[in-house]
Formats: C-alpha cells, structure tokens, sequence
C-alpha cells in the first residue's frame, strides 16, 4: 500500500530499533522500549484535587507502521507489548533499586476500546532487558544512550 508501510527495524533519535520478531533468533537486543508519560491521577473518587506526574511505561517493540498522509507528512508508529505498570504483578524494584519487569500481565493490548498500544516512534528510548535469574519471569531494566 502506498498509504501504509511496515518495518522490522529502524532508526531515530540515535537508538536502532528492531521487531521481537526480527530478534527471535540473534544474540542482540534492540526491542525495548520505554516510553515516559505525564498522567493525572485522583486518590479517590471525591477527590477534586488531580495530580499530575510522570510515568515510565516499559515495552517491547512488536511492530513498525508507517502513514503516509497523501504526500504531505509521515507518521511511524511503533506498536508494542507494555509490562503493566499499575501493579506490583508487573513491576517492581529490586534489593539494589533496579527497576524489574514481568511481561506475562500485559496493558494496553488493543482488546478494548480504550487501550492504545501504539506510540510515536519519537517519544521512544531505548532500554534493555536482562533475565533475572532469581525471580523467574522478571526481567531487570538496563536503560541505554543514543
């Protein structure tokens, strides 16, 4: 399609990004992600004082879409599978205050309407994930500079 093209990997803002798909058979890692967001939150529903803060969503990268708006601007998207950051089940810091992930619970997962699971590809970083071998199931996060 003119309008829509896919990617396995790709470049921007100094990281090289690639698929987990791409990566299911080397030795390199370049499919993580994380992605910092502001949120609003409330400490109950009486509350009428929000507050805003910062919130560092740990991903990995599943695929790469491109639009193309008819000549006039592209958009790349990157679509992932986001560890759930709500909860400790997904998670966590470790005796040393490494921040851990777990991937088995994932949000964001497109199955609802309000899930969104894409991001633009310019709000990305690049992080990497090295398995704990004590905690099975969680993975340690590395972060990385362009």
């Amino acid at each position: 399609m003119r309008i829509l093209k896919r990617y396995s990997g790709f470049i921007i803002n100094g990281f090289r990004f690639h698929t987990k798909y791409r990566e299911r058979l080397r030795r390199t890692q370049n499919c993580g992600l994380i992605v910092n967001s502001s949120i609003t939150s409330y400490a109950s529903a009486r509350d009428s004082n929000p507050v805003e803060g910062n919130v560092d969503f740990y991903g990995l990268l599943t695929d790469i879409i491109e639009l193309d708006y008819y000549g006039k601007w592209k958009v790349v998207l990157f679509r992932g599978d986001w560890a759930d950051v709500n909860t400790t089940r997904g998670i966590k810091n470790d005796q040393f205050g490494f921040t851990m992930v777990n991937f088995s619970r994932l949000i964001h997962t497109g199955e609802q309407l309000i899930d969104e699971p894409y991001v633009f590809s310019s709000q990305v970083k690049q992080v990497f994930y090295s398995k704990d071998l004590i905690d099975e199931g969680w993975y340690v996060v590395l972060r990385n500079n362009p």
